[in-house]
């Protein structure tokens, strides 16, 4: 069985109904500060998350076609020589208005979802994220763990996040 892991904006939860008590429902309640940042932060476009990857070093099968300027992408996550396990964010899809296949370095992106990731690289790219787009939240498939990920956190933060630590405990 493949594990499957989506990051979202924080404002992801707090735009739709129920997205709040959902994150919560996990025991984490989220402070009024990172609200507020959520709340105020715009979805980043497909081309600035993909470059806030690459960036960090990650790579990926990417399940969907990166149109820029009328013209595709050919491999908008590629992986890069001497690149391990922990560089790969595995099959990658994004979440965009409509959920196409063909998507615009413009368009917002709402969350990605990594399935079979290597170890490591979904802390390394929610951490990337974060830093760049404010609050996000980390949850697995099963909806077995939620953690929210503040700007300033570390992916080894992230890991004893995801084991069940308080965001308090730092």
């Amino acid at each position: 069985m493949s594990h499957t892991v989506h990051i979202n904006p924080l404002r992801w939860f707090t735009d739709g109904e129920g997205g709040l008590e959902f994150v919560e429902s996990f025991g984490m309640p989220v402070p009024a500060d990172l609200l507020e940042e959520a709340r105020a932060a715009s979805y980043p476009q497909v081309g600035d998350l993909l470059g806030v990857l690459r960036g960090e070093g990650l790579s990926a099968r990417c399940w969907f076609s990166l149109w820029v300027d009328g013209a595709e992408v050919a491999d908008p996550l590629p992986e890069r020589p001497g690149g391990g396990d922990g560089d790969h964010l595995g099959g990658l899809a994004l979440a965009v208005a409509g959920e196409r296949k063909r998507i615009g370095a413009d368009e917002p992106a709402s969350g990605l979802t990594c399935r079979a990731p290597g170890e490591g690289a979904v802390e390394r790219a929610v951490v990337a994220l974060a830093e760049a787009f404010g609050p996000q939240v980390i949850w697995a498939g099963d909806v077995g763990e939620v953690v929210v990920v503040p700007p300033g956190w570390t992916a080894e933060r992230v890991r004893r996040g995801r084991a069940g630590c308080d965001m308090a405990d730092s």
